[in-house]
């Protein structure tokens, strides 16, 4: 079966390289029911999933730089559907392959070859990689740190919130005075945005 186009979601585990019969590059998806070929390469479906999700690809990388992941970082692609990629070599190079991390469950060693790493999913599939164990561990294990530190930064900003409003509480009113600040009407004073967040009072 084959897709020319290809957004990664939720059932995604594997990108990986596939060289058509005519020197192109393209995709061997692997999902968690079916595999095929699609014609874009594993790089330009990063690409235009981040888009799809609402971001981009460069931002997702500048995103991941400021947290302290400058090289080869890996990539949220949708932090609300848990879908985080990661590479085994460089965007740049022909034979990179794209793993999502939600579905790795264990690493193993291959006992035949020194340079593979045999990956156990949470499926109960197996793939054997062209990467060393260590490396694989690395980025897998960079990958995590990746998703909690995201995870932590935004639970430190979810509050409980009450939708039942004070029984005195007032509505606002946003206007702005002849000297162009904004301000606020709360029926019996004014008040205004200070520097550092402070409130000025500004009735009389």
């Amino acid at each position: 079966m084959e897709k020319k186009q290809y957004v990664v979601n939720e059932t995604t585990i594997a990108l990986l390289p596939h060289n058509a019969e005519n020197g192109s590059l393209e995709t061997f998806v692997i999902e968690e029911n079916r595999e095929f070929i699609t014609r874009a390469t594993p790089l330009k479906i990063v690409q235009q999933s981040c888009a799809y999700f609402g971001s981009t690809y460069a931002g997702r990388k500048k995103g991941a730089a400021y947290l302290g992941y400058k090289s080869m970082p890996p990539i949220c692609v949708c932090s609300e559907l848990n879908l985080y990629l990661f590479p085994l070599k460089s965007e740049a190079h022909r034979d990179n392959i794209w793993i999502a991390h939600s579905h790795i469950s264990t690493w193993l060693p291959d006992s035949k070859d020194k340079n593979s790493v045999r990956v156990l999913t949470i499926h109960g599939d197996i793939i054997d990689l062209p990467v060393r164990m260590s490396i694989f561990e690395r980025k897998a294990m960079r990958t995590a740190q990746f998703r909690i530190q995201l995870r932590e930064r935004v639970s430190s900003y979810r509050t409980e919130r009450i939708h039942e409003l004070p029984e005195d509480r007032t509505g606002r009113r946003l206007v702005v005075n002849e000297f162009g600040h904004y301000m606020i009407d709360r029926g019996n004073r004014l008040t205004e945005g200070g520097a550092g967040g402070e409130e000025k009072d500004l009735s009389v």
